[in-house]
């Protein structure tokens, strides 16, 4: 049933309702007037006025509801029972009720009201007691379910068409309305189907429709007036308030059908915030296109056989406002720039290639391509060709003339020195990465340039920079200078163009004669150069400016000479954290190893024991000396596995002296912060006795300061490691303030004065070093001292009686292989000498 006739339905309902009251009352005062006047009057009061809540009812909710059906079945029985002549009528009222209901109420409320009506007619029939009465009232339920199954399949019809058109309305946001009026009057809008969102009742008035309308969009009233005035369809956009209190676009489409004065409307709408945010965002981009200087084209392609057929369809203004396409939009591309089209290869066309994007093709890039301007010159410019849909592309092009132009002017800033004319840092750093394995680096600096700055001033200074890099610019083949910055220029040598020594003297030579300004002032130049060798093909840039810096800033100290990068004297950051990671792949692959400098007893003049400490066999940067692996070891954290690995070590090397015949006891240096671990101390004493040597063949050397920093050391950690056989020897004694006493408590067997300390001895006063050595004697305690590095140091630690001396003169730090040479030599007193 369509929105109107259902509306005139329950119109009719009501009108028939008001009807029916109307007899119903007029009978009832009919037939109690002559004998009960006063229930005469009681129901034309109660029943006359219902005509007029009828109406109120039907004009506010638009149909009557259940519970005034209900009561109007239950007034019709007891006025059956009351007036038994009338059961007919008042049965054949009640199915008309039920079948009013059963159009326009759910299905569960019907068979309420149905079931109501029968039971009711019977109870009817039996107060008023009449058979004929009776026999209707039996023969009514048959007449109910006749009325109640046709009616309540085509109920259920319409219910089931309603749900599924509304639920196609609300998947596809719209909403269906239609409204019927006569010509000049206002017309109510019945809606179909409506989303949840926009769902005003069944019914609208105009006025409410307009309270709905944003206030900026209510002249959109006038204009669908005026439309459907004319009889024309209408199509419109305004806002609306929905059921969140929130306003929505809406676009409204009408169809106007007029019947002489009625005018039929039937339309819908549907929810268009989404088009209109894409369509603001389109504006949007549209004029951020059109205020870059860069072109954009969109071009259609209409036949997909024909390259030809690429037509111009939009442009922003960079496009329409520089280019020949001013007026071209709308005309074909071929028509406007045939030269696109034209080429020998036509898979080289650049008309081509956008006739293919637009096909379907990926996006393409062109190179630079030329385009004629509106000023009649052509441009390089460079295109970007991406598909749209629709059989569409765009085209982005930018006009690189300037940037050609430009091109060489960056390149020339950003790799030549505006001073010189020689590559600059930049082009010099990529120079150096270019170059070969086994190339040369050597960085060249003034020397005492800043004094010339002073004396002549800067246009003086940068006169000499000029003419020292004239000089150096005529460098053997092969070689290419640059200018680092100030001073400083850094030349490349690849291999092939000359010995190191040549090239050095070479350019030595070249900057030793005098340099002629352009103002006849003559001046010496004098350099100093760092040199270095790239012998990996990975090192970068800037490590190898680094390496030659290193050796510049060694040479500079005497000025006027060059000197080699020697990694072993690089004591730069970088350089040592490379070497700290590779620590541990050192000690695992046997990088690491133990060498040994041998102490003399004075009284026997052999050796009596050895001092041994770790170096490295690096692979490419050679012999890491002992000093500089302490210090990394210290930093890392293979403290305690490099403990152990050196006594491992030492046990090994006594084992092999012993073969030979010279058990000499090794003592190892140990940090005295690695004691605090008691694991550590654990694993070292059960390393030593699982070694199973001679009381004494192991010791440990534990530096004098370290000790008295750990106030809180345990003595009994050190009695642990004396009870497991080690000796315990305290190194660079005389450096801290620990009492003799103090010591022994600590189960030491031997003191080592520090080579200094001898030294400082040596210079002051003889005497207090007879008294050390004394007090050392008194408390138990053997003294060793370091630092006889030449013959007169050695006879006068003898002198005052050390019981060992150890020293360069005595003995370098040397291989296992190479003591055990000396222990063989039986040699007394100095043994190596240097």
């Amino acid at each position: 049933m369509a929105a109107l006739d259902q509306r005139r339905f329950y119109r009719l309902a009501a009108i028939l309702r008001s009807i029916a009251i109307a007899l119903s009352a007029t009978a009832l005062v009919w037939e109690f007037a002559g004998q009960h006047p006063w229930v005469a009057v009681a129901v034309a009061v109660w029943m006359y006025p219902g005509i007029a809540v009828n109406w109120w009812l039907y004009r506010r909710l638009g149909v009557i509801p259940p519970h005034v059906w209900m009561r109007d079945v239950l007034g019709l029985a007891v006025f059956a029972a009351l007036v038994p002549t009338y059961l007919v009528p008042a049965m054949m009222a009640m199915l008309a009720i039920v079948a009013v209901v059963s159009i326009t109420v759910v299905r569960r409320t019907v068979r309420v009201i149905a079931a109501t009506v029968v039971l009711a007619s019977l109870v009817s029939a039996w107060v008023g007691g009449a058979e004929h009465a009776v026999l209707a009232a039996v023969c009514l339920p048959l007449a109910v379910l006749a009325i109640l199954l046709p009616s309540q399949l085509l109920s259920q019809t319409m219910q089931r068409s309603l749900a599924f058109n509304t639920g196609i309305a609300d998947a596809m946001g719209i909403a269906m309305f239609e409204s019927e009026s006569v010509s000049g009057q206002p017309a109510d809008m019945i809606h179909l189907y409506a989303p949840e969102s926009r769902r005003f009742g069944p019914a609208m008035t105009e006025q409410e429709w307009v309270d709905l309308l944003h206030p900026d969009d209510t002249s959109v009233s006038d204009v669908i007036d005026a439309n459907v005035a004319a009889g024309r369809g209408y199509r419109v956009r305004y806002r609306q308030l929905n059921e969140e209190g929130v306003y929505h676009w809406v676009e409204e489409i009408g169809r106007v059908r007029r019947d002489g004065q009625r005018v039929h409307v039937v339309g819908m709408t549907r929810d268009i915030d989404d088009q209109i945010a894409t369509e603001e965002q389109l504006v949007v981009l549209e004029r951020m296109a059109d205020t870059i200087d860069i072109g954009i084209t969109i071009l259609r392609l209409d036949d997909l056989d024909d390259p030809r057929s690429l037509v111009l369809e939009w442009g922003n203004r960079a496009a329409t406002g520089v280019t020949l396409m001013s007026e071209a939009m709308g005309r074909r591309l071929a028509d406007v720039l045939p030269s696109l089209f034209e080429t020998a290869d036509p898979h080289l066309g650049v008309g081509l290639v956008m006739a293919e994007v637009a096909a379907g093709a990926s996006s393409r890039r062109i190179g630079e391509v030329p385009v004629p301007f509106a000023d009649g010159t052509l441009r390089p410019c460079r295109l970007i060709v991406s598909p749209l849909p629709d059989h569409r592309c765009a085209v982005v092009f930018d006009d690189v003339s300037e940037l050609a132009e430009a091109r060489a002017d960056l390149e020339r800033l950003a790799f030549v020195d505006p001073l010189t004319g020689l590559p600059n840092r930049q082009r010099t750093r990529r120079l150096i990465a270019d170059a070969p394995v086994g190339s040369l680096l050597m960085v060249i600096d003034l020397d005492r340039f800043a004094d010339v700055n002073e004396a002549f001033g800067h246009g003086c200074g940068d006169e000499m920079i000029v003419e020292v890099a004239r000089v150096l610019a005529e460098a053997p083949e092969g070689a290419v200078v640059g200018r680092i910055g100030g001073d400083e220029f850094g030349v490349v040598a690849v291999p092939g163009t000359g010995e190191r020594d040549d090239l050095v003297t070479r350019l030595f030579q070249a900057l030793s004669r005098p340099v002629v300004l352009p103002n006849g002032l003559t001046l010496q130049a004098s350099i100093s150069m760092g040199i270095t060798t790239k012998t990996k093909a990975d090192t970068s840039p800037d490590e190898l400016l680094r390496q030659a810096d290193v050796a510049l800033a060694k040479a500079k100290v005497v000025r006027n000479r060059h000197e080699v990068y020697d990694p072993r004297q690089d004591t730069s950051a970088p350089h040592r954290m490379m070497l700290l990671g590779e620590l541990r792949r050192a000690l695992l692959s046997g990088e690491l190893e133990l060498h040994h400098q041998p102490a003399i007893d004075t009284h026997t003049g052999r050796i009596s024991s050895v001092e041994s400490m770790l170096v490295w066999q690096h692979p490419s940067l050679g012999l890491i000396p002992a000093c500089d692996l302490t210090d990394m070891v210290q930093r890392s954290n293979l403290h305690a596995d490099i403990l152990l690995f050196s006594m491992r070590e030492a046990i090994r090397h006594y084992g092999a002296w012993a073969a030979a015949g010279h058990a000499v006891p090794v003592s190892i240096n140990i940090d005295a912060t690695g004691l605090r671990d008691e694991s550590l101390v654990d694993r070292l004493v059960a390393l030593v006795r699982s070694a199973g040597l001679p009381e004494h063949a192991l010791g440990v050397e534990i530096d004098e300061t370290q000790l008295r920093v750990e106030r809180d050391l345990s003595a009994d950690t050190l009695r642990r490691l004396a009870d497991a056989g080690l000796w315990l020897t305290i190194d660079h004694a005389g450096t801290s303030r620990n009492p003799l006493g103090v010591l022994r408590s600590y189960s030491v067997d031997a003191v080592k004065i520090d080579g200094d300390v001898c030294a400082e001895l040596r210079s002051t006063d003889d005497e207090l070093i007879g008294a050390l050595v004394a007090a050392v004697h008194h408390v138990g305690l053997l003294i060793a001292a370091a630092g006889a590095d030449d013959e007169e140091t050695f006879r006068w630690l003898i002198d005052h009686g050390a019981d060992q001396v150890q020293g360069s003169w005595v003995g370098a730090l040397v291989p296992h292989d190479v003591l055990l040479g000396m222990l063989l030599a039986h040699e007394p007193l100095r043994l190596v000498a240097g």
